[in-house]
């Protein structure tokens, strides 16, 4: 019964804070809308890409229409780099593609990306999305090239019976010299012919005879190969192994920010605001015990947090088909320890604060890191070996893998064991210091 009142106590007091009430219900519906509408129609169709074709280049101006149908950019030509930058330094353009010749006496060309490196990882993308583009174009130009000089090459070559009448006649002829009773034999041998012997006669028919040996043998190599396999031995594609949209992918995100800022502020604002109150003081004063107190609190914002989920995942199931790959219940204790592992935290940071903006600061102080260094910014990967450790050890990176892992993957919840201690540990922790310090 005490563990009862202490819970609707905690309910009591979010509901006469009507504006806060009003966040935590408008909040998710912002949060799912701003992802819907950023990631909804995710592709690189409207960004505007700036086009530099040196003047001796011109001639390339004609075929810049075909870069804009096969990369699907919005390309602005301009006369010359420096005329391009300002439209940089404005915004206005992503990426310039400067093309020029390779080299003076060359026929080969240059082309240089140049990004708005201020926007790390977006001119990242734009650029390798836009490079893979043009390689590809560039392929696809010197295979044309490539089977034009193939065809030409197998219309002039010379028919394989033919070099098979010239052997036969080669082969004749050193019959005929190696017989003893030819006239021309006799001749030679004596030396009738000036600067010519039946040796060097025989030498040469023997180059001859070697020549057409490796003429057959090369055209024969022509006639069985395909020159589609010569240009192209290797075909590669992408396939995703898990069948889910780029928004069905940052919803589980999504939801992890909004329950990290909603239970660690929720969780220590409301302490603050008992102390100040003296709510707090009389609680403690009361029969009730330290554990029972802290469990009625614990248990009324995770009602809070389990009302947030409930909103967020019923917008993306509903409006973007979220596809969840385990059952509800196993999804639902994972986001009660998640969210356990937050408030946990929220408390903890309450005990050593006393007022309600320093709670907010401190806990933005240990939000703003952990949604860096957690994977949903920035790939985990490509930091360093240090950094990339303690990055997956954050609760925010844990929980996020737990839920990608549960929604998308398919994993069962008993196979995440590893992740689960990660939260239940410091979860635990962050709450006994709780109860501890609570006088």
């Amino acid at each position: 019964m005490k563990l009862l009142s202490i819970i609707l106590k905690e309910l009591n007091l979010l509901k006469s804070q009507k504006s806060a009430l009003a966040l935590i219900i408008i909040f998710p519906i912002i949060i799912i809308a701003i992802l819907g509408l950023g990631f909804s129609n995710y592709n690189l169709g409207k960004i505007d890409v700036g086009v530099v074709v040196s003047k001796d280049l011109a001639f390339l101006k004609t075929d810049l229409s075909n870069i804009k149908g096969s990369l699907s950019l919005n390309i602005i030509e301009f006369n010359s780099l420096q005329e391009a930058l300002p439209s940089m330094k404005q915004g206005k353009i992503k990426l310039i593609l400067l093309i020029e010749k390779y080299s003076s006496n060359s026929n080969q060309l240059k082309i240089t990306l140049i990004k708005d490196n201020t926007k790390v990882m977006a001119s990242t993308q734009i650029a390798k999305g836009v490079s893979a583009g043009i390689q590809s174009l560039i392929l696809e130009k010197a295979q044309t090239k490539f089977l034009t000089v193939w065809q030409n090459f197998l219309s002039s070559k010379p028919k394989l019976d033919d070099l098979n009448s010239i052997e036969s006649a080669i082969n004749r002829t050193d019959v005929y010299l190696n017989d003893v009773n030819n006239p021309l034999n006799n001749k030679l041998v004596s030396g009738s012919f000036k600067d010519l012997n039946l040796q060097s006669v025989k030498s040469d028919l023997n180059e001859a005879k070697q020549f057409i040996s490796g003429l057959k043998s090369a055209f024969s190599f022509t006639e069985q190969v395909n020159p589609n396999d010569l240009l192209k031995p290797v075909y590669l594609y992408e396939d995703n192994a898990f069948k889910a949209t780029q928004l069905q992918l940052i919803i589980p995100s999504g939801l992890l920010i909004v329950l990290m800022l909603t239970c660690m502020l929720l969780s220590g604002i409301s302490v603050i605001s008992e102390r100040q109150e003296g709510s707090l003081l009389r609680m403690n004063l009361s029969k009730a015990n330290k554990l029972e107190l802290f469990a009625g609190k614990l248990i009324g914002q995770l009602l809070i947090a389990f009302f947030l989920s409930i909103v967020i995942l019923g917008i993306g199931i509903l409006a973007f088909h979220l596809p969840i790959q385990v059952s509800f219940l196993e999804l639902f204790l994972a986001l009660l320890l998640i969210s356990f592992c937050f408030i946990s935290l929220g408390l903890f940071i309450a005990c050593f604060v006393s007022n309600q903006s320093t709670v907010v600061l401190l806990s933005l102080i240990l939000m703003i890191p952990m949604l860096f260094l957690s994977g949903i910014l920035m790939p985990i990967d490509f930091m360093p070996p240090a950094i990339k450790f303690f990055s997956e050890s954050l609760p925010l990176t844990v929980s996020n893998d737990l839920l990608v892992a549960l929604m998308i993957k398919g994993t069962a919840l008993s196979a995440n064991l590893s992740k689960i201690l990660f939260l239940l540990i410091p979860g635990i922790f962050f709450s006994i210091i709780a109860i501890w310090k609570n006088k």
